[in-house]
């Protein structure tokens, strides 16, 4: 029951802020643990499937990529770091379009052993190659991580646009640990 009301809470806040795309938590992957998720993600008036995983490469240390399928492809990848406990920096680049780089600052709070809500900073710069001009969109994600079964959650995500450059999205999905 109480899962139900915070996933039942969380997709009103979702629908009503609109705006996500980091894919991610606070939390770094243990040391050869691998993901695997699936996640539809709609920002403005599209649609995009994005497949995303992870790899532990050492402590506090881990390697995503994701993959958005359905029109124009989206592939993106990330180097995330633990600097803190429950708190994580990625940095990579995507394409898709037009190529950008990405940051993210992220760090969850748990709510019990199997969920945690999460929440930072993201921006990308993007290379406008039409117009030789660089974009900087900056948003606040928000999400929650929820632990469905042994090894599977439910990853819910919004992000609160909070300048002109950023769009709205919002997405969730299930993800595989093994």
């Amino acid at each position: 029951m109480k899962k139900t009301i915070i996933i039942g809470f969380f997709l009103l806040f979702a629908t009503a802020f609109a705006g996500a795309q980091v894919l991610n938590t606070g939390r770094t992957l243990k040391p050869g643990t691998l993901t695997l998720g699936a996640e539809p993600v709609f920002y403005e008036d599209n649609f995009k499937f994005f497949m995303h995983g992870g790899l532990g490469i050492s402590s506090g240390f881990d390697l995503s990529f994701r993959v958005g399928l359905s029109g124009e492809t989206y592939i993106g990848a990330d180097l995330e770091w633990a600097i803190a406990d429950h708190m994580s920096l990625s940095v990579g680049g995507h394409q898709y379009g037009n190529y950008g780089l990405d940051g993210t600052l992220l760090f969850d709070i748990p709510l019990g052993n199997t969920a945690y809500l999460f929440s930072g900073l993201d921006t990308d710069i993007i290379f406008v190659e039409a117009t030789n001009e660089i974009s900087t969109p900056f948003w606040i994600p928000a999400g929650l991580e929820i632990g469905i079964k042994n090894k599977i959650t439910l990853l819910l995500e919004t992000g609160i646009p909070i300048n002109d450059e950023a769009w709205t999205i919002y997405g969730g999905g299930l993800v595989f640990y093994f």
